[in-house]
């Protein structure tokens, strides 16, 4: 595929967000809003009240894992996420706080945001709607705070270091200190897209270099471990990782050095792993579907064209149809194999 059309379709999504937060913890106390930026100066929409999300509307696959899964909050261009038992979502007009009931919905924001990250009680993103630069969002007094002076492509957090894409200088790759805010320049030659942390190590799609897959090594140098081009890369808890392109999807099991291709009926446009199963939207017309990690049981999950979505539980998704649009709450219905789509701003009250 050529580089300038993927990198398009990467810009596009990127695009999405929205967003500053609140703090939603279930024993955290209750938080005092403090004025977040927006835009235009004028102070977001304050939130006082804290509301943890009941634990019986909770899947017990995420309160198992502590309410928080780390490889499906990491994926790149979330906009949409699970932590400390609340669903993050970013619309057009701004971020929304919910529980897994979906019927009551705290608009939390006003900022247009892009590639949610949850870390250490704070949220990172890309300030789309003023600078395209890093921040992040303190959860327990609501201060916004800029990290850098870049613009900044796809970014992730290994421990107290957050590695991104620098936008300002052909994507190569910095790190970030959390602890201090130094900076390290640690690959100038390369042009990092959708970076992923697997088993502790940085993983990236290197477009100096055709797609190809590679990793970061303790050592700070870039090593090659898989074919070119990729699009988009995913792991899984036990470590496998994947990615696909217009001719399938492929996955290479933990402990091993090669790809398999484990899907080819149809091509595959975005894929997002969680708990056993990989979502994916097909190439030619959008529809969702999944299927489990070895490629079988294709099941269909909707028949509308959605371009970019975010799985936040087993059997539930939210999905944009542009990056701008609206988001749609899919899930499956319960006591039944049939999935319902609905627009989330019909849920509000």
């Amino acid at each position: 595929m050529d580089r300038k059309n993927h990198t398009f379709i990467l810009t596009a999504i990127f695009l999405l967000l929205s967003f500053s937060l609140t703090a939603c913890q279930q024993n955290q106390p209750s938080i005092q809003s403090a004025e977040s930026e927006t835009k235009n100066g004028t102070p977001a929409t304050p939130f006082t009240e804290n509301t943890p999300a009941k634990k019986e509307n909770i899947p017990a696959s995420l309160i198992d894992d502590g309410g928080v899964n780390q490889v499906n909050n990491a994926v790149c261009f979330g906009f949409a996420g699970f932590y400390q038992n609340c669903v993050y979502y970013a619309d057009w007009d701004g971020l929304y706080q919910t529980d897994f009931s979906f019927k009551k919905h705290k608009k939390i924001a006003d900022i247009q945001a892009g590639n949610l990250l949850f870390h250490n009680y704070k949220i990172y993103f890309i300030n789309i709607s003023y600078d395209w630069k890093l921040y992040h969002l303190d959860l327990k007094d609501f201060q916004l705070h800029k990290l850098t002076d870049f613009h900044t492509g796809d970014f992730q957090i290994i421990d107290e270091n957050l590695y991104f894409a620098n936008s300002s200088k052909n994507l190569s790759l910095y790190r970030y200190y959390l602890t201090n805010g130094q900076i390290d320049k640690l690959l100038p030659n390369v042009e990092a897209e959708h970076l992923l942390v697997n088993q502790g190590e940085l993983y990236y799609v290197n477009w100096n270099w055709n797609g190809a897959l590679e990793r970061l090594t303790a050592e700070d140098k870039a090593e090659i471990v898989g074919p070119a081009p990729v699009a988009y890369i995913n792991t899984d808890e036990q470590g496998n990782l994947y990615y696909n392109y217009y001719d399938g999807v492929y996955r290479r099991l933990a402990g091993t050095t090669d790809f398999v291709k484990i899907y080819d009926a149809m091509p595959t446009f975005f894929i997002n792993v969680f708990q056993g199963q990989i979502y994916f939207n097909d190439h030619t017309n959008l529809y969702l579907y999944k299927m489990n990690s070895n490629g079988q049981n294709v099941t269909p999950i909707a028949k509308e064209k959605f371009q970019f979505f975010n799985v936040i539980a087993p059997d539930v998704l939210l999905a944009k149809k542009e990056y701008k649009g609206d988001v749609y709450l899919i899930r499956k219905a319960e006591g039944s194999e049939e999935y319902t789509v609905t627009l989330m701003k019909d849920l509000r009250e």
